[in-house]
């Protein structure tokens, strides 16, 4: 599956299939040092359609979990979180080229 940003800030994005369903989203206050929250779609449940239009419009809106935070630095090493496990970004990324970006 490839997967498409919805922005040119991966740390504040829409993360979309080919047919622009966002499957993961990304959103972070600010990009110079701090966390970048992961959010991952809720598979729908299946839906009784009612006389009711509001209950049918929530129901068919797209929902959200919280799948990882991600704590960035600039200068010292950055940490993901997922569950209760807790992991260096550089077990993750290989640093690589001229400046190990």
């Amino acid at each position: 599956m490839h997967l498409y940003l919805s922005a040119h800030h991966p740390w504040n994005t829409n993360f979309c299939t080919t047919e622009g369903q966002v499957i993961y989203k990304a959103e972070s206050l600010d990009f110079r040092g701090g966390s970048i929250t992961v959010k991952r779609i809720i598979p729908p449940n299946p839906i009784n359609l009612t006389t009711d239009s509001q209950v049918e419009e929530e129901a068919l809106r797209d929902s959200f979990s919280h799948l990882a935070e991600i704590y960035y630095h600039t200068l010292s090493t950055s940490r993901i979180q997922y569950n209760d496990i807790e992991i260096d970004t550089s077990e993750f990324f290989s640093r690589t080229g001229l400046l190990g970006r």
